[in-house]
């Protein structure tokens, strides 16, 4: 039986957790909101024919006796992570109780993304960066906000997308990578980024974002003497 100070002590840190929880999903949903407001206004995923739209696998409830968005989401994101190898290989050298060999885990992680940011193709991105199975899907739409600070000019969803590579860096270090593509036409950084990144890949731009940041270091300490 609880005296009545740790029953007061016990409902007080209840109701301060239920309220944090009720303020994080409050404000990823506002992130979400403004995020898909700003995409519509921009090229958007469906003119972009990011495969939700358009294509073998398009999400309208028409994929293999599928009636649901959810239903087609998954059997999209099963057919694309079975026919990666990347994919595979992730899974092979995790450990066996780790996200990638828990299916509804991962179907969770796929819906969770959806819902909250329709305008991206979770499937595709998800299976792309599979790491990011592994993150909460707040965390996922922290970045992607970040990341449409940093484009502003191009739809969001269709660059995390194509080149998700780019969630996985820490949203100072993305910043700072993207800091080294400023100058030349605002319209085409992105392209710019993706190819630079297709091309060398995801550390060597995280490298340059770390040379950036230390060439900046160094201009300030040579301006302050």
């Amino acid at each position: 039986m609880r005296s009545p100070r740790e029953a007061f002590a016990l409902e007080a840190s209840t109701t301060t957790r239920a309220t944090a929880r009720a303020r994080a999903t409050k404000a990823v949903e506002s992130a979400s909101d403004a995020l898909m407001r700003t995409v519509r206004k921009d090229a958007g995923s469906a003119s972009a024919r990011d495969g939700r739209m358009d294509g073998k696998w398009l999400v309208a409830g028409t994929m293999k006796g599928t009636s649901t968005r959810e239903e087609d989401l998954k059997v999209r994101f099963w057919n694309l992570w079975g026919g990666s190898k990347a994919c595979r290989t992730v899974m092979t050298k995790s450990a066996r109780n780790s996200a990638y060999r828990n299916p509804e885990r991962l179907e969770r992680a796929v819906l969770n993304l959806d819902r909250v940011a329709p305008f991206v193709d979770s499937p595709m991105l998800l299976h792309r960066a599979p790491e990011l199975l592994e993150y909460p899907t707040e965390e996922i739409v922290r970045r992607l906000v970040r990341m449409k600070f940093l484009f502003a000019a191009v739809d969001v969803g269709f660059v995390a997308t194509q080149t998700p590579s780019l969630l996985l860096l820490e949203p100072e270090t993305l910043a700072r990578a993207v800091g080294a593509f400023a100058d030349g036409d605002v319209a085409t950084l992105a392209a710019r980024v993706a190819e630079f990144v297709e091309r060398d890949g995801i550390d060597a731009f995280a490298a340059l974002g770390t040379m950036t940041s230390r060439v900046e270091a160094a201009n300030e300490a040579v301006t302050s003497v």
